[in-house]
């Protein structure tokens, strides 16, 4: 059905980035009980038929939520930091992106070209466009924080709701978990 996609959910104690799995798998219900003691955990998203990776790295007591998201090959492409200044409120303060030349381009390759955004929540920032990466120079400006939109984010998001995802915490076929 055109608009309707599967995806896979699953939680863990941590991230590996390197095997591409949870660490310390956990169910939604021990996910919902860190998410409400503040204490870290990491949701792992996977949309069937899509090698890409979206992980949301949660830890309330330290104000933060972080979204790492991957693609086919496994890289890093964008990585978004957040920061809670309210139980309702996150600010988004980082955000960086990298542009790989081609395919056989390693995560985070010196030539990768990349924009990294600063904001500050007094309205200040920064945006940096290096697009060759360390290999040439870049182009530093001012990016200011809008007042009602843009980096503010009104709610604070809940762990996500198994009745919009199809979750698994089991193993995939290769046996190495989500």
């Amino acid at each position: 059905m055109a608009g309707r996609e599967i995806v896979d959910v699953a939680y863990g104690e941590g991230w590996d980035s390197g095997r591409e799995v949870a660490l310390g798998p956990i169910d939604a219900a021990t996910a919902a009980a860190r998410d409400a003691a503040g204490q870290p955990y990491a949701v792992v998203l996977r949309q069937q038929g899509n090698p890409g990776v979206v992980v949301a790295h949660v830890a309330w007591e330290c104000h933060y939520l972080g979204l790492w998201v991957y693609d086919a090959r496994g890289r890093r492409f964008l990585e978004t930091d957040l920061r809670r200044l309210a139980e309702d409120r996150l600010f988004l303060c980082h955000q960086r992106g990298w542009a790989y030349t081609d395919d056989g381009t390693a995560e985070f390759a010196a030539d990768a070209g990349r924009v990294t955004t600063r904001l500050r929540p007094d309205g200040g920032g920064t945006r940096i466009v290096e697009s060759r990466g360390d290999k040439g120079g870049s182009l530093q400006t001012a990016a200011d924080v809008p007042e009602v939109t843009g980096a503010l984010v009104r709610r604070k998001p809940p762990v996500p709701d198994v009745r919009w995802f199809r979750r698994r915490v089991g193993n995939r076929r290769d046996g190495q978990g989500l």
